[in-house]
């Protein structure tokens, strides 16, 4: 448990470099507004601590308790800003709230909360706060809102500064300036309609400039617009801040740069022919359907969130949380129903061969809206050829109500809590709970457990585990995956988790199971490279056989088998036919999987494994089975 400290400590200066910089607008700039200014932050998270103190940069002294002073010992002297979290250690946020203001009336309180504490932050706001944070929160919204509290108190009443997102990777927007001169430059944010781009140089353009050409690159993926209008130009040193607005007519670019265009190829399979013509109506209509449904929410949502700025912190949250409550019971059924729609379409779509034609006329009405989720764009972006790639399935088990608008918000969480998402997390919950039965039957025989993932990935599973350890009881972990990039994240991810239990330990081997497999069945060495040593007491693949052939799932079990000692387990997954959302994932995400059913996962296991020898479960929603192999 960490330590709690209860005197007041100053945040180091070893982040210093790593924050944002200070975005400042003509006079009005929010360094102005922060200048000589003291924050304390009463939290028992120091990772808090050091993002606040980024977040404020070098324009306020920032100050940490880990816990509330012993009664009568609080002194706020020299202090101009609290913010306040709901969880200490001690007594909660809500009766520290209330000493608060029994020593000082005004004193500015930012209140913070997690997402879907609406009545909590509503209750903070009765008994004093100033304003409400909900964890976890970008630096720039928390500039916003002590930017405000900041002007309130001084009556300045200058302009609020524009609420600009954090930095997002893989990103790029280009366009030709009036000049005829082509720009590319940082894509920051991306809405539907509209895109905050970093260009470098300064006094380069102006409110009202005509940006023709303009194009958004995600990844391989790549948003065509006619033009874009430059609405705000915010210098930053020297760079600026554009927000652009786009047109509503766009044009989907796939990886060979071949434009998508409103007129396709149909492929007739019965007849095995090419027709030239318009994609049949009803897929055309199930796909503009689609497209109307995200229209409408993110319409009505950027209004209401507009809107929100009109109403005191106390009448905030309410409204907020009442909206919020309508989206997941109003607005995630209609997006869902549209989507059960494509569904169907996709399945007629693949029947007539011309999925491919409706993938496209898909892409060009749905990506402006999808990619405004922080999760489906990091798909569309991610590396080619990394399956299961490590920062979408950590999102997956992170924070599903996250974007930089409320529209990239909802839908972000509307589609972490589909299905498939929902299996990700099962299996996670799956291999510790198989994981932590294993350690303590060998804990009980006097041994300590070997456990090896294969393709592990960064080994989510594995993490919660070593937070959480089985006391008294030893393991020995084993990750290997084919990728270099991934190993290496997963050890800087287990190096984050902090001092590991003595208890437990963990090697991270490259090496390709199928190599592996392959070099043990022909008999031939591996070449020098990794190779397993003696028996597991539990082996898993999870994921893995989502983009296998049929013979290669036969070929790895057979040999992922041979690895597990007497008493051991082996776990091997693979996704359904039942996941709802396939054609969405594939098409529209081009994230493609080999889907296969109970039975045929069940043939698959019998010759593998052998009739008897295994058993088969999955989740709730039988979106993924498991081939469970006891020895």
């Amino acid at each position: 448990m960490r330590k709690v400290f209860e005197q007041m400590r100053f945040i180091t200066d070893d982040f210093k470099n790593q924050g944002m910089r200070g975005l400042s607008v003509g006079s009005d700039s929010i360094v102005d507004e922060l200048a000589n200014l003291t924050v304390l932050v009463i939290d028992d998270d120091p990772s808090l601590g050091r993002l606040i103190e980024r977040s404020m940069e070098d324009d306020a002294r920032v100050l940490q308790w880990f816990d509330f002073p012993k009664e009568g010992e609080l002194d706020l002297t020299g202090v101009d800003l609290v913010m306040l979290d709901y969880v200490l250690p001690s007594r909660n946020g809500l009766v520290r709230l209330q000493e608060i203001r029994n020593v000082s009336e005004d004193l500015p309180v930012i209140f913070m909360t997690g997402y879907g504490d609406g009545n909590i932050a509503s209750k903070a706001i009765e008994l004093g706060a100033s304003e409400y944070v909900a964890k976890p929160f970008e630096p720039v919204v928390l500039r916003r809102v002590v930017n405000r509290l900041v002007r309130a108190k001084s009556d300045t009443g200058r302009s609020e500064p524009p609420k600009l997102p954090g930095e997002q990777r893989a990103r790029v927007f280009q366009a030709t300036d009036q000049n005829g001169d082509f720009f590319e430059a940082q894509l920051e944010a991306f809405e539907a309609r509209s895109a905050v781009v970093r260009v470098e140089g300064a006094g380069r353009f102006e409110v009202g400039d005509v940006l023709s050409a303009a194009s958004v690159l995600f990844g391989s993926s790549k948003i065509d617009f006619t033009t874009g209008r430059v609405e705000q130009v915010i210098p930053d040193g020297d760079e600026e801040v554009l927000k652009v607005q786009l047109t509503r007519e766009w044009l989907v670019v796939d990886r060979d740069e071949k434009k998508l265009e409103s007129v396709y190829y149909c492929v007739h399979s019965e007849k095995g022919d090419r027709d030239r013509g318009e994609l049949p109506g009803n897929l055309r209509l199930a796909a503009i359907d689609l497209a109307a449904v995200f229209r409408e929410i993110h319409d009505d949502v950027t209004a209401f969130e507009v809107s929100l700025d009109r109403y005191p912190p106390a009448e905030r949250v309410k409204v907020e949380g009442k909206f919020l409550s309508y989206a997941k019971k109003t607005l995630y059924q209609r997006l869902t129903e549209a989507v059960i729609q494509f569904e169907e379409a996709s399945e007629l779509a693949c029947s007539m061969g011309c999925e491919g034609a409706f993938q496209g006329f898909s892409r060009k009405l749905l990506y402006p809206h999808v990619l405004s989720s922080p999760f489906m764009s990091r798909i569309v972006e991610r590396p080619i050829g990394v399956p299961g790639d490590f920062d979408m399935l950590g999102q997956i088990l992170g924070t599903r109500f996250r974007g930089e608008s409320l529209f990239g918000r909802l839908i972000n969480e509307w589609i972490l809590s589909n299905p498939a998402t929902d299996a990700y997390r099962h299996r996670v919950r799956l291999l510790e709970d198989h994981t932590r039965a294993v350690v303590k039957d060998c804990s009980f025989s006097g041994r300590r457990a070997k456990v090896m993932s294969m393709a592990s990935g960064v080994a989510y599973e594995v993490q919660r585990y070593m937070q959480n350890p089985e006391p008294e009881c030893e393991v020995e972990f084993t990750l290997v995956d084919f990728s270099e990039d991934t190993l290496v994240e997963a050890r800087n991810q287990f190096t984050g988790l902090g001092e590991l239990p003595e208890s437990a330990s963990v090697s991270f081997e490259q090496s390709s199971v199928i190599e592996l497999a392959n070099s043990s069945r022909s008999g031939a060495s591996t070449g020098g490279g990794w190779a397993p040593d003696g028996k597991y007491d539990v082996v898993y693949c999870a994921g893995l056989f989502d983009y296998l052939s049929d013979r290669m799932v036969i070929s790895v079990t057979r040999y992922l088998d041979t690895l597990v000692a007497d008493g051991g387990v082996l776990l091997v997954s693979n996704y359904t036919t039942q996941n709802p959302f396939a054609h969405f994932m594939g098409l529209v995400l081009d994230w493609e999987l080999v889907y296969r059913s109970e039975s045929h996962f069940d043939g698959l296991m019998r010759k593998a494994l052998g009739q008897g020898n295994y058993q088969l479960k999955t989740d709730k929603n039988g979106v993924e089975v498991y081939g469970i192999a006891g020895h």
